[in-house]
């Protein structure tokens, strides 16, 4: 079962859990079909363990599940950059006896994706109109301030000092949180997505290499 969460990062990698039961005596030979979105990447099956990652958006590997066997895999997908919603198929076809495949089953596994702008006008949206007054007037000036730079920083395309802004901001969210003279929560979470998505950005562009000291 699949219990995705509501939305994603672009190129946000993600995990598809399969379970593989085997209650026959005999051993059945399984083959995985992968039909990927375009512009994703599929990272591989194992959790993408020993795998070259790949642009080819259908995918095939098989296993042999062995008589009273329980199996789990895991598949590895990198979504794609573009938002929208975009479906992995998945096709699980028993190709014991040759030339006589039998599906088993089939699924899509479904992604949402949010843009990094989109997430920057939400928190924009809200924060600028922040009066900076009262107990939190002095974080709340803070964080204008920070989501201005964060719009900067990625304006002149500078990812690494754009990430270091969007974790300050969700700190400034975070210490907020106890005194609800703003409505932080779902800015907070909003925060925190912002940051995995500019963290993911940053890490494609510089191919990821660890960054200099």
């Amino acid at each position: 079962t699949i219990k995705p969460r509501s939305e994603y990062a672009p190129n946000e990698p993600v995990r598809i859990p399969l379970n593989y039961s085997n209650t026959a005596s005999t051993d059945r030979k399984i083959q995985v079909d992968v039909k990927l979105p375009a512009g994703s990447s599929w990272l591989g099956f194992q959790g993408g363990v020993n795998t070259i990652p790949s642009t080819k958006l259908e995918q095939h590997y098989q296993l042999t599940v062995k008589a009273n066997q329980s199996l789990q895999d895991v598949l590895a997908v990198r979504l794609p950059q573009a938002s929208g919603t975009h479906n992995v198929q998945i096709t699980v076809n028993d190709i014991t006896t040759p030339n006589q495949p039998r599906k088993l089953e089939q699924f899509e596994a479904r992604f949402l994706v949010r843009d990094i702008p989109s997430r920057v006008a939400v928190l924009k949206q809200s924060i600028d109109t922040w009066r900076v007054v009262g107990t939190n007037g002095p974080q709340a000036l803070s964080a204008k301030v920070k989501i201005s730079l964060i719009q900067t920083h990625l304006n002149t395309g500078v990812d690494e000092l754009a990430v270091y802004e969007a974790g300050n901001l969700a700190r400034i969210l975070s210490n907020m949180q106890p005194t609800p003279t703003h409505d932080v929560v779902a800015l907070r979470y909003e925060a925190d997505e912002l940051l995995r998505a500019l963290q993911i950005k940053w890490y494609l562009a510089r191919q990821g290499k660890t960054p200099l000291p």
